[in-house]
């Protein structure tokens, strides 16, 4: 049996048993030869970058099967950080986040949309390590040693926080930058860029 869950711009993602496929959809409006050379580049790249962030120590779902324009990966059974992040759990989940960008950063890999939706939680019986955190859809990620994009990805999930977990924002931010900065040596160049980053888009605001 399958469904469907999710269909964006770039891909429909549906559940099959234990799997789930990812498949990028074809642009009408694209040149056909153009349209499969992007389509197998973004889908060779989400592989190798799901590949490296496993490499890097994130959890990721595993690569099942791989081919041209689809992806089938590992069904994670775990619950949306976006639907069960509260102040309760907030600082073993947020210690767990800070560390998983960091261990992206370290490998220079960049997310690309680094939210709570793109986040799942298993739930461990074992009181050391309650959570086991996982991070889906590499499809917008990329290989970059570049400062700004890294404070690019902090800034995602900062605003992520602010709109969807806006009562405990300020106290999980500074729980995430912290294990950020312990785990990454470049977290203060990142976090450096991310402020200058937010102060740009601030004057665009005034003047805009």
């Amino acid at each position: 049996m399958m469904e469907q869950i999710y269909r964006g711009a770039e891909a429909v993602v549906i559940v099959k048993g234990n799997t789930i496929i990812k498949e990028r959809i074809r642009k009408s409006y694209r040149l056909l030869q153009i349209d499969e050379k992007l389509r197998k580049q973004r889908t060779r790249s989400e592989a190798s970058l799901l590949r490296e962030a496993a490499r890097a120590g994130v959890n990721v779902p595993r690569i099942i099967e791989e081919f041209s324009f689809s992806l089938t990966l590992e069904k994670i059974e775990g619950k949306m950080v976006k639907n069960i992040l509260n102040k309760n759990n907030m600082s073993s989940i947020c210690k767990i986040i800070g560390k998983s960008i960091a261990k992206l950063h370290c490998s220079d890999i960049v997310h690309g949309d680094f939210t709570t939706s793109n986040m799942l939680i298993i739930e461990n019986e074992s009181t050391s390590k309650p959570f086991k955190l996982y991070l889906i859809d590499f499809g917008l990620g990329l290989r970059s040693a570049k400062t700004e994009d890294k404070a690019t990805d902090l800034h995602v999930l900062r605003e992520a926080l602010e709109s969807t977990h806006f009562n405990i924002a300020e106290k999980a931010w500074k729980i995430i930058l912290k294990a950020y900065q312990q785990e990454y040596k470049g977290a203060e160049k990142a976090i450096g860029s991310l402020k200058n980053l937010e102060k740009r888009g601030r004057y665009r605001d005034r003047t805009g």
